[in-house]
């Protein structure tokens, strides 16, 4: 006997209603809007521990994106609050690269989420059971893969 490899077995195709798949979303939506703030708390937190104006957050990730563009793997990075108002002197900082590296990766995580959250919205608001030619509504046709993601 050999051993049968499920996931190429049993290719059913999946059906949901609108009103089963926004649910699921929903859900998922609010999870995601969560997670991204949980992630913009975090970067918040970590830009007062480090005394990180946003200036020089910007500058940080632009640094570190071309860093990373160039294979370049610093182990700190060198910022100056060139900005000198009120009688705030010029100073200038080093940050450790795992700190900008935490930031860069919160923040990319959470545009991406908050793009899902968007993509999902869209869905949500538009989402609609069509009749076939005898007048049934059959549902979507889901993936297995969309099934476990939403959780069904």
């Amino acid at each position: 006997m050999h051993n049968a490899r499920a996931e190429h077995m049993f290719n059913f195709g999946y059906r949901k209603s609108s009103a089963e798949i926004i649910e699921k979303l929903s859900a998922k939506t609010n999870l995601l809007r969560a997670k991204v703030e949980e992630r913009r708390s975090r970067i918040v937190a970590l830009k007062k521990e480090h005394k990180i104006t946003d200036a020089i957050y910007i500058d940080l990730l632009e640094q570190a994106r071309d860093a990373m563009k160039k294979n370049d793997q610093r182990m700190s990075y060198s910022v100056s609050n060139k900005l000198v108002q009120g009688g705030i002197k010029e100073e200038e900082f080093v940050i450790g690269a795992g700190v900008v590296m935490n930031l860069l990766t919160e923040s990319d995580m959470a545009r991406s989420e908050e793009a899902q959250v968007t993509r999902f919205e869209l869905i949500c608001r538009n989402l609609r059971d069509i009749p076939d030619e005898e007048g049934n509504f059959q549902g979507h046709r889901m993936s297995e893969e969309e099934l476990t993601y939403l959780g069904f």
